[in-house]
């Protein structure tokens, strides 16, 4: 949307410039010739104006891992069971809070993770911990717990850990379960960003 207002902004002032122009007359001030003893020192504008660059780079997240590598096992059920430590960079200016949702791409019905409406100054998540404000949704076991990622004996099983920039904090009124708030979070999310991991068993 900012793009969008600075395009029409500077759209606008071409179009000024133009009109201005086009219905200029000579008013009698008109630049005389120079005298035989002073030069031309009329300096050519080149541009109308800079437009102002876009410094807002676009979401990281980063965990203690390379993305898409194997995690740690203190961060699994052959560990300790921690939560990973998380550290992201802001969301855009409009940003009331930030989700945590971490996926089983390789078994959908297991959500090891899902934190919403952490506080907007918040970017980091400390191992073991829920960030400041952060609601945890019920996870598959019936609590409100991190749920150490545990694939099948014998099995690899691929993980998604995803960042959501929130336009408005998640309504949790009715305790809603954990796809209802992962489907309020995507529906007001502004921006996310995500990271990989896999656990092996």
């Amino acid at each position: 949307m900012n793009d969008v207002k600075h395009s029409v902004h500077w759209s606008l002032i071409v179009i000024t410039c133009l009109v201005l122009s086009a219905c200029s007359t000579n008013d009698g001030r008109a630049m005389k010739s120079p005298l035989a003893n002073q030069t031309d020192s009329v300096r050519v504008a080149t541009t109308i104006g800079e437009a102002v660059a876009d410094t807002n780079a676009p979401m990281s997240l980063n965990g203690p891992w390379p993305s898409g590598s194997a995690i740690d096992n203190r961060y699994t059920c052959l560990g300790e069971g921690m939560s990973p430590p998380l550290t992201w960079t802001t969301g855009p200016e409009d940003t009331q809070g930030y989700a945590i949702v971490i996926d089983n791409m390789d078994d959908p019905n297991n959500l090891p993770w899902v934190v919403t409406n952490i506080d907007f100054a918040v970017t980091t998540a400390l191992e073991g911990q829920v960030p400041a404000g952060g609601v945890v949704a019920v996870s598959a076991k019936g609590d409100r717990t991190y749920d150490p990622p545990c694939p099948p004996t014998g099995k690899t099983h691929t993980f998604v850990v995803t960042v959501y920039a929130l336009d408005a904090l998640t309504p949790l009124d009715d305790d809603p379960d954990a796809r209802t708030i992962i489907s309020d979070i995507e529906s007001g999310a502004l921006e996310a960003a995500t990271t990989a991991f896999t656990v092996s068993r």
